[in-house]
Order: C-alpha cells, then sequence, then structure tokens
C-alpha cells in the first residue's frame, strides 16, 4: 500500500498550483506598481531597502553563529 493517499498528491498539487498562480499575479502587481503608477519611485526605494535589510540581516546571521560556535 502506498503510503501517499490520492488525497494527500490532489491537495499538493492543488497548493503547488495555488503558489505558482499567486505568485505570477503577484508579478504582475509589482510590475504594474513599478512601471504603470504613480508609486514606481516608492515601490523601487522599498524593494532596495527589503533586499539591503536582507542582506545585512544574513551577515549578521553568519556572524552570530561564528562569535557564539562552541570551540571544538
Amino acid at each position: 500500500m502506498n503510503r501517499y493517499s490520492e488525497k494527500g498528491v490532489i491537495m499538493n498539487r492543488v497548493l503547488g498550483l495555488a503558489i505558482f498562480i499567486l505568485s505570477i499575479v503577484g508579478f504582475v502587481f509589482y510590475a504594474y506598481l513599478l512601471f504603470a503608477s504613480d508609486f514606481s519611485m516608492l515601490v523601487l526605494k522599498i524593494t532596495v531597502l527589503v533586499l539591503v535589510a536582507l542582506v545585512i540581516a544574513m551577515l549578521s546571521f553568519i556572524g552570530l553563529n561564528i562569535a557564539i560556535a562552541k570551540k571544538e
């Protein structure tokens, strides 16, 4: 007997399809805000701010892990 039920496989496909469609809709909405709205400069500034914050957060996480790592 297969450990994955037919219902579980269908739910996974529905979830995957929903994520796929929402990603495309999100990209189209972002492109609209960036190119066809009056908020393009604000959207660009927020995007750069979030990207810089993510890079700094990753670097600080790496630094923290190095600082608190136990010596063997």
